[in-house]
């Protein structure tokens, strides 16, 4: 298999992952849980990314964030009882990573990927690139919370990161260990239910050119953040079909420096306001987020 063209080998690409998958596995056995649960929590977790990625890269929104959470899907699935106090306790831990994800490695660099296509050299490169700005990004963001939080007390930075989110895990435990419970069968019914359709609408999509519906819409309609969202994503959606329809490809093409500075123009807006902030000490001056 020809593997010049991408950004690392077929082979260092099943290495990369069966090396973390392991050292996940290890982290989630030596916190409490059973081989079988820990090898459990990371396939829901990476079958959650790379949904997550695929709906990012397909749709194209800005922000996803997954109707499951792999922690909380086991439990579920094979009730909290076969886990065991120790189990749930570890399995607790197992949120700081896979939990209340909205933008995150995996979609970013699906998108770096795709925008390599237009490079006419070797991407090899890109890789390191990419595993710098990881590097980067883990040390600022790191040392930046910790320094917010020690200077002026996180519950008074925000009431989620530094409250009502972190205690979630722990208090969703405490109530299984208080009240344990085995498998939901209400669960595996609409899991089930739920896969099945989906499965048609994939199907319907692929084999019938007249299918309007993209199957994307139906797993993430009754994620809280389609409320923020929908409208956007209506207002792009007629934008494309009044252009498409009225002013052809060549137009929509034209058009789309436009849709890409609006997108640019926030993330300026963002960073004036920053850069405001920073020398009149001023707070709260926030461009709309999620």
């Amino acid at each position: 298999m020809d593997d010049s063209g991408e950004m690392m080998s077929y082979r260092s690409a099943v290495f990369c992952l069966g090396g973390g998958s392991l050292t996940l596995i290890g982290w989630l056995a030596a916190s409490g849980l059973s081989l079988w649960a820990a090898i459990a929590t990371v396939v829901l977790a990476l079958l959650i990314f790379v949904g997550l990625t695929r709906v990012v890269a397909e749709s194209g929104v800005a922000t996803a964030v997954s109707p499951l959470i792999a922690a909380s899907t086991l439990v579920s699935a094979t009730g909290s009882e076969v886990l065991g106090p120790t189990g749930l306790v570890g399995l607790a831990y197992a949120h700081v990573w896979s939990t209340d994800i909205r933008t995150f490695v995996m979609a970013s660099c699906i998108h770096s990927l795709k925008l390599s296509e237009h490079m006419d050299r070797n991407i090899r490169p890109l890789f390191w690139v990419l595993l710098l700005a990881i590097v980067i990004s883990l040390i600022g963001s790191i040392s930046t919370i910790l320094y917010l939080a020690y200077e002026y007390g996180g519950i008074n930075l925000n009431g989620w990161f530094f409250g009502g989110g972190t205690r979630a895990p722990f208090n969703f435990i405490a109530d299984k260990l208080q009240t344990p419970a085995g498998p939901s069968l209400e669960g595996w019914v609409n899991s089930i239910l739920g896969g099945g359709f989906m499965t048609i609408l994939m199907a319907a999509r692929h084999r019938l050119l007249w299918w309007p519906r993209h199957p994307i819409g139906y797993p993430i309609s009754m994620v809280w953040l389609m409320d923020q969202l929908w409208f956007s994503i209506f207002l792009a959606w007629l934008f494309k079909l009044v252009i498409i329809k009225y002013g052809g490809p060549a137009f929509y093409t034209r058009a789309r420096p436009f849709f890409l500075g609006l997108i640019a123009g926030q993330f300026v807006t963002a960073a004036i306001w920053l850069v405001i902030d920073s020398f009149t000490g001023m707070t709260d001056n926030v461009v709309f987020w999620i």
